[in-house]
């Protein structure tokens, strides 16, 4: 499976590295304005990995291919990745979603997976976990500890949202996607986390070397941290890849006069799979005049007391429990609006200073607005400022200051936070002024929110600001149809040419494999929407229904299925299928379709 063949018209950029790999970046030619976006920053990710592992570029070349009809993102084939051309952007589609996380990720595997690759399916994550690690760190690189933080944040939530299914350890042949990917880079950042990153770097550099070019198991990495430190962590790998679920802390804490007292309770349930965790946790008391003290504290029972001297009876602020978010972890932590607004001000990190933001989600508006308004005008990352927009998004006293934040500088994401949340008619020109924004993304959301609000009553205003625009995988032009065909704006007193038959063949043809599967999966939504159906929709339904692609068959078999209760078309539905071939049948009927 490190094997792989890529046969089109492609023209080529080779680069170097610092180090003097060549860098092959295989394009589609009728697209060289993409090539910088698509392609930006792989040669700094060769010299970031080497540096990370201490261990060189495995191979003699590296290069990457775009294809049309991809079955993933992108594979890690030996010194060649192939990837999925919706990857393939201009400097606007760059904004919504980029192939820099993606690229890193298969690159961490010429490393990971294919230098050293896993002996068995239980030995997954010692490739993809690391794949998914690395390109996070990253993105500290290029972004700052704020980004990385919060896409670690992200895979925490991914972890935890797994474990609410079943408990299953990452270790495991069925463990799934959330673990062997998100949940395992989470481990390995903890294992940073508890050596420190000199002693995590000696190891790696050790495990690859050792290994290089061969198979190995989750014991060859306990083996080599044993071999480098000489220490033992046998309980680490038991409790967070031996075993499956996550710990679930409730914390408080008391003034006990000259004392501070912090309680820390395990509360998850333990059975054979799950027990109690042992980690070494940041606790912080921060105090009103601006002081704290912090300590490192190991917690491994079932409930344990940390107790702060506080000789001079300080006023407590607030307290942090595991600062940084450094533990994958579930936590009850029930603070006062004032303690969360102590944090919210003076926690020492981002995403401190964002869990206190969060969980005042739920506290009146009038009581936070002002505070909110201040965090806002102090804080530079974007997801802490669109956080804070999304939660004043339908004050109406807060209009005027917001509607002033939103400019042509504003990170795309923060106006995303407006543009989803906000229901207040005070926004509308705001959000008619989105459908030209930077962001395609933006563009079709406000385009959505205004087609259903109509607030200026004339359909055809927002439609005629984007008749001419594509956007990343034809998303603003097949939003455009779907609304143009619904309301046929086209036809009024003074123009009588109906021009709803033309959008129709236009947006079914973006249904057919002469389109990538985002632009189809995307256009057969409309098509429903638009109470579309003839001949030519159901035969490209059943060729995407029939093909191997599972992002795309799913969707594609849901509107077939959708069809199928109207009794008037299942006869155009059987004339289909019976023309479709014995082994496209056998696809269908997976997905149930069957005629």
């Amino acid at each position: 499976y490190f094997l792989m063949l890529a046969i089109d018209k492609y023209e080529i950029k080779t680069t170097k590295t610092k180090r003097g790999t060549p860098v092959h970046f295989w394009y589609y030619p009728e697209h060289p304005e993409k090539v910088e976006w698509t392609s930006m920053h792989t040669e700094k990710m060769i010299e970031f990995l080497e540096d990370e592992t201490g261990f060189a570029y495995p191979w003699g070349s590296y290069s990457q291919v775009m294809v049309q009809d991809f079955l993933y993102g992108a594979m890690e084939n030996t010194s060649a990745t192939i990837f999925g051309d919706f990857f393939n952007v201009n400097s606007r589609a760059f904004l919504d979603r980029n192939y820099i996380g993606v690229n890193c990720h298969e690159l961490t595997h010429q490393w990971f997976g294919d230098c050293i690759t896993a002996r068995s399916s239980e030995g997954t994550w010692l490739q993809e976990s690391f794949a998914t690690y690395y390109a996070k760190l990253f993105s500290k690189v290029l972004d700052g500890e704020d980004e990385y933080k919060w896409n670690h944040k992200g895979e925490i939530a991914s972890a935890l949202a797994a474990g609410e299914k079943d408990n299953l350890p990452i270790v495991h042949s069925g463990s799934g996607t959330a673990r062997v990917y998100p949940k395992g880079s989470t481990v390995i950042q903890m294992m940073r986390y508890v050596l420190g990153d000199e002693a995590f770097k000696k190891v790696i550099k050790h495990y690859l070397d050792l290994h290089a070019f061969g198979n190995v198991e989750s014991n060859d990495l306990n083996q080599a941290i044993q071999d480098v430190l000489g220490i033992s962590m046998d309980w680490f790998f038991d409790q967070w890849l031996y075993r499956g679920g996550e710990p679930h802390y409730q914390v408080s804490w008391v003034d006990a006069g000259k004392k501070i007292q912090v309680n820390v309770q395990q509360i998850h349930e333990q059975n054979q799979t799950t027990g109690l965790f042992k980690m070494p946790i940041e606790i912080a008391v921060y105090y009103t005049d601006g002081t704290k003290e912090q300590k490192r504290v190991w917690i491994e029972k079932i409930a344990e007391d940390i107790v702060f001297e506080n000789a001079n009876k300080k006023q407590v602020a607030f307290v942090l429990f595991d600062v940084n978010n450094e533990i994958t972890k579930k936590l009850t932590f029930k603070r006062s609006f004032e303690e969360l607004s102590s944090q919210l001000l003076q926690g020492p990190n981002m995403i401190d200073r964002y869990e206190a933001l969060a969980a005042m989600s739920d506290e009146p508006v009038e009581n936070k607005r002002k505070l909110l308004i201040q965090v806002y005008e102090k804080e530079n990352f974007w997801a802490m400022k669109a956080e804070i927009v999304k939660q004043l998004s339908n004050d109406k006293a807060s209009v005027d200051f917001l509607t002033k934040q939103m400019n042509a500088k504003t990170d795309v994401k923060i106006k995303r936070a407006l543009i989803t949340h906000t229901q207040l008619e005070e926004y509308n020109y705001f959000l008619l002024a989105s459908l030209t924004d930077s962001s395609y993304s933006n563009a079709e959301l406000a385009l959505d929110k205004l087609m259903a609000s109509n607030p200026f009553h004339d359909y055809s205003r927002y439609l005629e600001l984007l008749k001419n625009e594509i956007g990343h995988n034809h998303n603003i032009r097949t939003k455009w149809l779907e609304y143009a065909i619904i309301h046929n704006v086209y036809t009024t007193s003074d123009r009588k040419i109906d021009l709803t038959p033309g959008f129709i063949t236009q947006l079914v043809d973006y249904t057919s494999n002469k389109y990538e599967f985002r632009t189809r999966i995307a256009a057969m939504g409309s098509a429903k929407r638009a109470g579309i159906f003839n001949e030519t929709l159901v035969a490209n339904l059943m060729d995407a229904a029939s093909g191997t692609n599972g992002r795309l068959a799913s969707p594609a078999a849901d509107v077939l299925k959708y069809f199928s209760e109207d009794k008037t078309k299942i006869q155009t539905l059987k004339v289909a299928y019976d023309q479709m071939s014995d082994d496209a049948k056998k696809y269908l009927k997976n997905y149930g379709i069957s005629y």
